[in-house]
């Protein structure tokens, strides 16, 4: 790497897992090549712990996003947007990156606007199957963009279809078929409801997964994120219905939890999806309701297009398409639910992502 000025690449992604992880991953990869790193993100994030974690450098940027918020915050938008970025071409000159990453939220705005100001390459990824309104904006000044979906709804011709890179540890999973081998005993099903706006999940499912093993004469084994808010009342609902259900606030490694599944019951956010894929397995979408640009519902067609999964709007959560499914359900039904969405998977998007971003900061 002696040909690249300062082996310094800027990472940036804030708020939510779904902006994070991708970021993470790219992270892992860049280290191995010797990739010094930084990270700016939010206050307020998820990023506070794992990037702390992960040992990279964390910077805080305090521009927030406004849509949704109404009309004051977008009045004073010009002059906090002009305020920041300058404060993010401060922080840029200070820690002088070859190449800045960028993964999504509104705080890529200022960065990728000080970027290409201060003629620093950057790239942008979008997660989800419409390119939210930051990555619009900088799609039209970023030297790369990459999508995670062939078809993502508002991409530029230019975009590069990659996939959405996942960490390493869900590069190695064993296929479904070799996961199903002499599984036995109750379907085991895998409930996240632990991430933002998932209180729907927490609310409703016990009891529809009670209702079902009584209508259908089924054995369940429930895992249960709930998140730290409602894992009390999670867990006193699992009692009183009598389910078997291990209710935890947060999974340390989810991927534990989807390798002991038959079947998971989630959002449709699309770093989940996206592990889904990698690791094979069947579930039931439960898409954001009031996500912006309904991508959680788009982000759930591929899953369903490909018979690996069943789409349950919110608002029929407790209606007959949810206890339908599991009218005649089996774990070799499931299977077949699991090997369709490893065909869906991709396991190879941090190393492409990766191979990019070294490849732009060879200096000639």
């Amino acid at each position: 790497m002696n040909n690249m000025i300062n082996n310094h690449v800027l990472i940036v992604a804030g708020g939510t897992g779904g902006h994070i992880f991708p970021g993470l991953a790219v992270a892992e990869e860049l280290k191995k090549n010797g990739v010094k790193l930084t990270w700016l993100g939010t206050s307020r994030g998820l990023e506070n712990k794992v990037v702390t974690a992960a040992n990279i450098p964390l910077f805080v940027s305090t521009f927030k996003g406004i849509r949704g918020k109404g009309l004051l915050p977008l009045v004073f938008l010009p002059l906090r947007l002009l305020i920041s970025v300058f404060e993010m071409a401060r922080l840029i000159n200070k820690i002088k990156p070859d190449f800045i990453a960028c993964f999504g939220g509104y705080i890529t705005v200022p960065v990728g606007l000080s970027a290409s100001i201060m003629k620093i390459p950057f790239l942008i990824h979008e997660q989800n199957a419409v390119m939210g309104t930051a990555n619009r904006l900088l799609s039209k000044i970023s030297n790369k963009v990459f999508v995670s979906y062939r078809n993502t709804r508002h991409a530029p011709a230019v975009a590069k279809f990659v996939g959405n890179p996942l960490r390493d540890s869900f590069c190695t999973i064993e296929s479904p078929e070799e996961r199903w081998v002499e599984r036995t005993g109750p379907i085991r099903v895998l409930v996240l409801g632990g991430s933002l706006g998932a209180t729907s999940l927490n609310t409703h499912i016990p009891a529809v997964l009670s209702k079902v093993t009584k209508i259908y004469n089924i054995d369940l084994s429930i895992l249960h994120q709930s998140g730290e808010k409602d894992r009390t009342k999670v867990d006193a609902n699992y009692r009183n219905y009598s389910l078997r259900a291990d209710v935890k606030s947060f999974l340390d490694e989810v991927i534990e939890g989807y390798v002991w599944a038959d079947l998971v019951i989630c959002r449709s956010g699309a770093g989940t999806l996206s592990e889904l894929g990698a690791v094979g397995i069947g579930s039931i979408l439960i898409p954001l309701p009031n996500a912006i640009d309904n991508h959680q519902m788009l982000n759930a067609q591929q899953l369903l297009k490909s018979g690996a999964a069943i789409i349950v709007e919110e608002r029929n959560i407790t209606g007959n398409e949810m206890f339908s499914f599991f009218k005649n359900i089996s774990r070799t039904r499931l299977l077949n639910y699991a090997i369709k969405a490893r065909k869906c998977g991709s396991t190879e998007s941090a190393l492409k992502v990766t191979a990019e971003i070294l490849k732009s900061m060879v200096k000639e």
